[in-house]
């Protein structure tokens, strides 16, 4: 069965500047002219991400919430599924930890 892996990337066309759902972030190419969503689209494209949706912020049409998918590599799934249980694990203990003092 095909697993997939997602992203969420922001996109603010005002300062054409990005940040994605892992914390990286940049300039999107061809700030020098006004940004059309298609520039990121394409970008992301390059990289093996397919758009799955598009959630435009406010009414000026000048920020995007843009969800991507790509096909996971084989084996990817497994360390993925494990980093999340100890992330999991660690904020959880986190979290009993603060309410204990």
């Amino acid at each position: 069965m095909q697993q997939w892996e997602y992203l969420e990337v922001y996109v603010d066309v005002n300062t054409a500047t990005w940040q994605d759902s892992r914390g990286h972030s940049g300039d999107i190419p061809g700030r020098h002219r006004r940004l059309a969503p298609d520039d990121v689209l394409n970008a992301l494209g390059a990289e093996g991400w397919e758009l799955a949706g598009c959630l435009p912020i406010g009414s000026a049409g000048y920020y995007y919430s843009l969800f991507m998918k790509r096909p996971r590599l084989q084996g990817e799934a497994g360390a993925e599924a494990k980093r999340v249980r100890l992330r999991a694990q660690r904020e959880s203990g986190h979290r009993t930890a603060t309410a204990a003092t």
